[in-house]
Parts: structure tokens; sequence; C-alpha cells
């Protein structure tokens, strides 16, 4: 019964209340726009042949922006703050999840020698974990 419950709260455009329900939009999504940042810097990095953390900032804010526009309409329920608080604050704790991101690319291509591609995929799994957590409780209505 929970699973048809939580299967049906994501399917629907229904804003869930359900953790599970939430839990599992945010990874679709997540999975959806982390799959935008990824392409776009290697899209950066190979076509454009910027430095890989200038094309990580770039693509982890677009990343970002898709993301708030998707969590806000589809994931968790709005109006703790107003419009422009919640905006803020979903950039600002994606600001500290982007400095995440930028050291952990930072230290594993710089300090391991690690291919960019593979650190990219390492800080998304990471981030996402600080990300879920804090949109869900500090920037949307819990």
């Amino acid at each position: 019964m929970l699973f048809k419950r939580i299967f049906e709260a994501i399917l629907s455009l229904k804003k869930p209340q359900d953790f599970y329900a939430q839990l599992v939009r945010f990874i679709i999504t997540g999975g959806f726009t982390a799959g935008i940042d990824f392409l776009l810097l290697v899209l950066f990095v190979e076509a454009f042949l910027l430095h890989y953390l200038l094309a990580s900032g770039i693509s982890f804010i677009v990343g970002v922006t898709i993301n708030y526009l998707i969590s806000r309409h589809w994931i968790f329920e709005g109006g703790r703050y107003r419009h422009s608080v919640e905006f803020l604050g979903f950039f600002v704790t994606g600001g500290i999840g982007l400095v995440l991101n930028q050291m952990i690319l930072w230290f594993f291509v710089g300090h391991l020698s690690v291919d960019y591609k593979i650190s990219k995929t390492i800080s998304i799994f990471f981030v996402s974990f600080w990300n879920f957590t804090t949109k869900k409780y500090l920037v949307f209505r819990n």
C-alpha cells in the first residue's frame, strides 16, 4: 500500500507531502539536472576548451537554476517564505553546493589526478545529499 501511494504521488502533478515521494522526485529531477550539468561541463571543456573548474562552475549554475524551477513546481511545497526569499535561499544553499562541488573537483583532479568526468560524478553524488537536505528543511516548507 505504501509503495502504491508513493508511486501515485510521484506520477501526479500534485506536490507530494510524503517524504519518500519527494525523495524519488528529487532523485528524478536531480538526475535530469545532473545530466545537464555533466553534459555542459564536457561541452565547455572539450569544445570550448574552458578550464574544468570554470566550466564546472557555469554548468553547475545552469543545473541549479533548472533544478530550482522544477523543485518549486513539482517537488516541494512553497510558501514558508516569500518567493524572493525562497529563491535567495535556494541559491545560497546552491552556492554552498557549488563550493563543495568545486572543492571536490579540485581535490580529485588537482591532487589525485582523477579524470574531471569521474571527479564530477563523485561530486554530484556527495553534493546531492547536501542539496536535498537543505532544500527540504531550509528552503521549502517541511
